[in-house]
C-alpha cells in the first residue's frame, strides 16, 4: 500500500508504474504525431501542387495571348509601313491620306 498525498491519511493501493508500459505509451504517442505531421505535409505538397499547376497553366495561356497581340502588333506595324510607302509614293503622307478622307 501506499501513501497518497492527495489524501492524507488514506491508504489505497497502487500498482507502481511500470516504466517499460510507461516507455511503450509515449512511444505510440510519438508514431501518432510523427504520422500526423507526415499526413499534414502530405496534403501540403497535394494543396501546392495544384496552385502551382494552375499557376504554370495560366502562365502558359498568359504567354499564348502575349504572342497572339505581338503578331497583331507586327501586321499592323507592317501595314502602317506599307500605308507609308503608298502616300510617299503619291506625294503625301498616312496622316494626309486620313484628312483626306473625313
Amino acid at each position: 500500500m501506499y501513501h497518497t498525498p492527495a489524501h492524507p491519511g488514506t491508504f489505497l493501493m497502487h500498482m507502481p508504474i511500470n516504466p517499460t508500459q510507461k516507455n511503450r505509451e509515449a512511444a505510440a504517442r510519438s508514431r501518432q504525431r510523427a504520422k500526423q505531421l507526415t499526413e499534414d505535409l502530405q496534403q501540403q505538397v497535394k494543396e501546392l501542387t495544384e496552385e502551382n499547376d494552375r499557376l504554370r497553366s495560366n502562365l502558359q495561356q498568359r504567354d499564348a495571348k502575349i504572342q497572339q497581340l505581338t503578331a497583331v502588333v507586327e501586321a499592323l506595324q507592317a501595314c502602317k509601313g506599307i500605308a507609308n510607302g503608298i502616300a510617299a509614293a503619291n506625294g503625301g503622307t498616312v496622316a494626309a491620306l486620313e484628312n483626306q478622307t473625313q
